[in-house]
């Protein structure tokens, strides 16, 4: 059963319109795992290449002790940053379910 429910009056009936918006929600959720798995392929290259993991890495690129000439630490920290929030979305609609 799901957390979620359909107030106010419809056009449509509500356990149609619920169907719908909890499967855009697994979708959703879908193509989140997706995009995560390809960022943890990203991450998994940063580690092996660079020999630190995203908790030595990120203090240190944060402040400044890396130099700021490698892209990779750019690309790294904004996927970083994307894989978190996604995990926060991927948590948020789980609630919906």
């Amino acid at each position: 059963m799901s957390r979620l429910q359909i107030a106010g009056e419809t056009s449509i009936a509500k356990d149609q319109i619920l169907q719908t918006v909890l499967e855009a929600v697994k979708t959703r959720i879908m193509v989140i795992k997706e995009e995560i798995h390809a960022i943890d392929a990203d991450l998994k290259y940063f580690h092996e290449r660079y020999n630190f993991s995203d908790e030595d890495f990120l203090p240190m690129f944060q402040s400044g002790e890396l130099g700021d000439e490698e892209e990779d630490f750019f690309v790294w920290e904004g996927s970083l940053n994307l894989w978190k929030k996604l995990l926060e979305e991927e948590s948020r609609l789980r609630e919906v379910l």
